[in-house]
This record gives structure tokens, sequence and C-alpha cells, in this order.
């Protein structure tokens, strides 16, 4: 899926729309657990995305709305491996730019769902600077999505275990 600059419509956003709010492809995946979201969120901050699989580097945590939401970045260069690593910052990721360079801004949040369940959510969002880098990315793109929501899909069972240990929540 792609898309351009989000609007929230009145509704606080999330972190992440504040530190990513222009993107190029965005994966977004969904799991209900039977936790409540305090003890989901912790499951959360325990948790390490796993390295990318393509190439890159490896997950930066850049904020988090203590509760609701962590969001992650790694930069990379899709198919060429990089030469150097970014430390990226919040402030970097709109200056830090080179051919082919891309950021993947991830949030990681749980919201109530119903009375005793929540909603975990993953949302990843790809932001690209050139316009060759973007040609080739939406090919290479429609041959990761599915390996993408797998694993995905598998780090959010892997939360969503972490918080059935933890504890059904306040």
């Amino acid at each position: 899926m792609t898309a351009g600059t989000l609007h929230t419509s009145g509704r606080e956003p999330m972190l992440l729309d504040e530190l990513a709010s222009r993107f190029d492809f965005v994966m977004r995946e969904h799991l209900v657990i039977d936790v409540l979201p305090d003890a989901a969120y912790d499951a959360i901050e325990q948790h390490r995305p796993p390295d990318l699989p393509w190439g890159g580097g490896a997950w930066q945590r850049l904020g988090a709305r203590p509760g609701q939401e962590v969001v992650f970045d790694a930069t990379a260069r899709f198919g060429i491996p990089l030469r150097h690593w970014h430390e990226i910052t919040v402030e970097g990721l709109t200056t830090v730019w080179e051919p082919h360079l891309s950021h993947v801004a991830m949030a990681v949040s749980v919201r109530p769902y119903g009375a005793d369940r929540s909603l975990l959510s993953c949302e990843a969002r790809i932001t690209l600077e050139d316009p060759a880098s973007e040609r080739w990315f939406r090919v290479y793109w429609r041959l990761i999505t599915p390996v993408a929501k797998v694993l995905t899909r598998g780090m959010l069972r892997a939360i969503g275990a972490a918080a059935h240990t933890i504890g059904p929540g306040k």
C-alpha cells in the first residue's frame, strides 16, 4: 500500500504521525489479545524488533508515548549494502539523506479493545528520498510485503505472549 501525508482529523495524532507524517509506502498489522493495555504496553517496552532482513541497519528507538506507543527507526539501502551507518535522531529524520537511502519508521502500539482486551498494532512507514529509489522500491515492495507481514504478525504474537506472562493488567 502506498500513501502520502497523513491527516488526523482533530484527534490526538500518534507519535508515529508526528515523526513520519510523510511516507511513500505503509504496512499495518493488528492483533487482539486477552490482556489489558497496561500489561500489553509493558510487553511492547520489553520487546526489540528483529533486525532488518534486507541489507540495512538495526532498529533504533526514537521515542514513546507511555502506555500507548513505541516508535523505532532504521535506515537502509534496499538491495545495496550500506557502506556506513547513520545514527538517526528525531531531528535527523528530515536531514540525513543520500541517494537510495530509506527510512523505515515503525510504531508498535496498544489500544483498549472492549472491557478486558487490547488491540496491538504495528505500522511501518517507508520514506524514500529520490524518484529512482521509489520506482525501484515499488517492485521490491511487492516482493517483500508477504514476508514482512509474516515477520510483523510473528512479532505481534510474541508481544502478545509476553503480555500474557506479565499478567492480565490493571
